[in-house]
């Protein structure tokens, strides 16, 4: 039970991740599918930069203060930009039904984001990762 706990909270997380980098790429003014696009791709790389740092820097106690750092900075985002993300609610679902498959292959993809995520976190040690 804690661990489907914590991989909701892991999705959440990566949600959270997903929806700053769709508000701020609508702001500087890609269009929605570049916006998606680069929104869906930000969780990866945001979520790799943060691992590789902490780790590489020697000191892989820093994770979840650079988590919540980066979480906080989101979430601030996402309410800078609300007035952005709910215009584009329309055309977002008025593509989920048009392409029901290609949002639950985006979905899918998030949720094993944010499980292995999870895991891996769950798996740390002081000097590798075990997987």
């Amino acid at each position: 039970m804690a661990s489907i706990l914590t991989a909701g909270l892991g999705f959440t997380e990566i949600a959270a991740y997903c929806l700053a980098g769709l508000g701020v790429l609508r702001h500087w003014g890609c269009t929605l599918a570049e916006a998606a696009a680069g929104a869906a791709l930000l969780p990866a790389m945001l979520v790799s930069f943060l691992l590789q740092a902490a780790y590489l820097s020697g000191f892989p106690e820093l994770i979840p203060a650079l988590r919540l750092s980066v979480l906080a900075t989101a979430l601030g985002l996402i309410w800078r930009y609300r007035g952005l993300l709910h215009d584009i609610g329309r055309p977002l679902w008025r593509f989920s039904h048009d392409h029901p498959l290609a949002v639950s292959a985006l979905g899918l993809s998030l949720v094993s984001l944010s499980v292995s995520y999870t895991h891996l976190r769950a798996h740390e040690t002081n000097d590798l990762i075990s997987y």
